[in-house]
C-alpha cells in the first residue's frame, strides 16, 4: 500500500479515551502532543531511541515508555492509533509492525491540525522566531487567565512544559514548515515572522517555500487575523501579494517598520538582561515596556505576541506589561550556569541567520567579554545548501569551534563535512574540533575567567555546555 493509503485521516476526539502510541515521543513536537493527550485522560505510550528529560517527564505522568524502538512494542503497548513524525524512517520496526497489524497511522502534523481545529487556533510560522513567539503567546494568554491549550516547539520557563490542555477556546501552536506540516492547520489567528531558505531537503527551491507560506497564510480562518512581519523582505513581499487579492481575515503588519500597524522601537538593553521598548498601534502610543529576554529580535517577537493576543481579546497594554515577566524558552539564549567565571549560554540557532542574530544579542548583553561559540551543524543537507552563509555568520564571536555534523534524520553521503565551514570562512579564530567530547576537552583547557561560552545548534550540543557547568574541575585558564 502507498503512504496515502497507510496514513489514516483519523477523526480524533479528545473526549474518547484511546490507547495512542508515539513513535519518537522524545521529539519536541511529539512530546507536546503526548502531554495534551495525557491531560485529556488518553492512555499514551511512546518509544524513542534514547530516554531524555522530555520522556522522563512524560513517564512520570504515567506514559508507558520504551527506550529503543522494537517491533514487539506494538504488541506490548496494544495501541489503537499510532502517531509518527517526519523523522520516522520507513524501515522503523515499530512502524512496520503497526502496518502489519492494520493499525491506523497518523502523522504528527495531522494530529496537531485535528486538535487545533477543535477551537480557535493561534499558529506561529516562520523560518526563525516561531518557538519564542508562540511561547510568549501561550504565556500571555495563561497569565491573563484565558487558559489556552498550547503545543510548542520549546519549553517556556514560565510554563514548565511544552504542551498542556486548557479549558479556554484558544489553542496556541508552533507551525512548522518542514514537510509541509503547517499546511494541516486552519488557524483563526496566524503569524508569519519571516521567510528564508531552509529545509531544502524537502523544498526544491525558494519558489516552493514561498508557495507553501502563501498557502499557510490563505488557510487563516474567516474573521480572524493574519499578522506578518514588515521588517523582512520575503515576508513583506508575501503581504503585498495578499493585499492585492480578496481575503476574509484582517491582514496586519507588525515590526520596527515605520508603516507597521503594530510598531515597536527598541530603546536598548536594560538591567534585567533584556530590552526596553516602546509600542504603538495604528499610530496610537501604548507606552514604554521592558523584556527580560535579550536581543532586538525578541522585541520584534514580543510585538507579534502582543498583537496576536490583542485579536484574541487581551488588551495590548496589559499584555505588554505581563510580558515583562516572561523568562524565555529553554535552549533560546538560555543561561545554563557559571563555572570559574565562565558564563555558559545555550542557543538552538542552527540556521546562519539565527546564529548571527543570537551572537549579536550576546554581544549586546555581554559587551567586551570574550565570546566563544561552539557550533554543531544540524543535518548534512542544511550544511551543504547554506555553506556560504554559515561561513560568514560568526562575526560577533571572538572564537568559533565547529564540531561534527549532527545527522538527525539524514545519512552521510560523504560530500559535506563540518570542516568545510572552516575552510569557507575567513574568521580569524575558527577551528574544527571533531566530536563533542573533543570539544569539551579543548574548552576545558582554553576557556578563561570572564569568557562567555555559547553552545549553538539543534542537536545535542547543549550537553557539552551542561557538562562544563556541572564539572567539578576548575577551568585551566581561570
Amino acid at each position: 500500500m502507498g503512504d496515502e493509503q497507510q496514513l489514516s485521516t483519523f477523526n480524533f476526539q479528545l473526549s474518547t479515551h484511546r490507547r495512542i502510541h508515539f513513535i519518537g515521543v522524545g521529539g519536541i513536537g511529539m512530546s507536546a502532543l503526548a502531554h495534551v493527550l495525557l491531560d485529556a485522560g488518553v492512555k499514551v505510550s511512546g518509544s524513542d531511541a534514547h530516554a531524555s528529560r522530555l520522556t522522563e517527564e512524560l513517564a512520570a505522568r504515567r506514559m508507558r515508555f520504551s527506550e529503543g524502538q522494537r517491533a514487539e512494542n506494538i504488541a506490548i503497548m496494544q495501541p489503537d492509533l499510532v502517531v509518527i513524525s517526519a523523522a520516522v524512517k520507513e524501515d522503523n520496526p515499530e512502524l512496520a509492525a503497526a502496518r502489519a497489524a492494520g493499525l491506523p497511522i497518523i502523522k504528527r502534523a495531522e494530529l496537531l491540525g485535528q486538535i487545533m481545529n477543535r477551537g480557535k487556533g493561534i499558529a506561529v510560522a516562520g523560518t526563525h522566531g516561531k518557538t519564542t513567539t508562540s511561547s510568549m503567546i501561550a504565556y500571555l494568554m495563561s497569565a491573563a487567565g484565558a487558559d489556552p491549550t498550547f503545543l510548542l516547539g520549546g519549553v517556556p520557563q514560565n510554563l514548565g512544559r511544552n504542551g498542556r490542555l486548557g479549558k479556554g477556546e484558544y489553542i496556541v501552536a508552533e507551525a512548522d514548515e518542514y514537510d509541509g506540516s503547517f499546511l494541516k492547520l486552519r488557524p483563526y489567528i496566524s503569524v508569519i515572522t519571516n521567510i528564508e531558505a531552509d529545509h531544502l531537503d524537502f523544498y526544491a527551491d525558494m519558489k516552493a517555500i514561498r508557495a507553501a507560506f502563501l498557502e499557510y497564510a490563505q488557510n487563516t480562518g474567516s474573521g480572524g487575523a493574519l499578522l506578518i512581519c514588515a521588517d523582512q523582505a520575503e515576508a513583506a513581499r508575501l503581504m503585498a501579494g495578499l493585499q492585492a487579492t480578496p481575503h476574509e481575515y484582517r491582514l496586519v503588519s507588525y515590526g520596527f517598520a515605520a508603516g507597521a500597524s503594530w510598531r515597536v522601537a527598541d530603546d536598548g538593553p536594560n538591567d534585567a538582561g533584556g530590552s526596553n521598548y516602546r509600542l504603538w498601534h495604528d499610530g496610537a502610543y501604548l507606552g514604554d515596556f521592558r523584556l527580560k529576554v535579550p536581543g532586538t529580535h525578541n522585541v520584534q517577537n514580543a510585538c507579534a505576541a502582543i498583537a496576536a493576543c490583542a485579536y484574541a481579546g487581551i488588551e495590548a497594554d496589559a499584555a505588554a506589561a505581563l510580558l515583562a515577566d516572561f523568562r524565555g524558552t529553554e535552549r533560546r539564549l538560555q543561561v545554563k550556569g557559571e563555572l570559574s567565571g565562565v558564563t555558559v549560554v545555550d542557543s538552538y540557532a542552527h540556521h546562519p541567520t539565527e546564529i548571527a542574530t543570537d551572537l549579536r544579542a550576546a554581544r549586546r548583553s555581554y559587551g567586551n567579554r570574550r565570546i566563544v561559540a561552539l557550533f554543531q551543524p544540524h543535518t548534512y543537507s542544511r550544511t551543504r545548501s547554506l555553506l556560504p552563509a554559515f561561513a560568514t555568520a560568526f562575526t560577533d564571536a571572538d572564537e568559533v569551534l565547529i564540531s561534527d555534523i549532527y545527522a538527525a534524520r539524514e545519512q552521510d553521503r560523504g560530500d559535506i563535512h563540518a570542516e568545510d565551514i572552516v575552510k569557507a570562512s575567513d574568521h580569524p579564530a575558527m577551528r574544527y574540533v571533531g566530536s563533542l567530547d573533543e570539544a569539551e576537552c579543548y574548552l576545558t583547557a582554553a576557556l578563561r575567567r570572564g569568557d562567555v561560552l555559547l553552545t549553538m545548534g539543534a542537536g545535542d550540543v547543549w550537553q557539552a555546555g551542561e557538562k562544563i557547568v556541572l564539572s567539578e574541575k576548575q577551568l585551566a585558564n581561570s
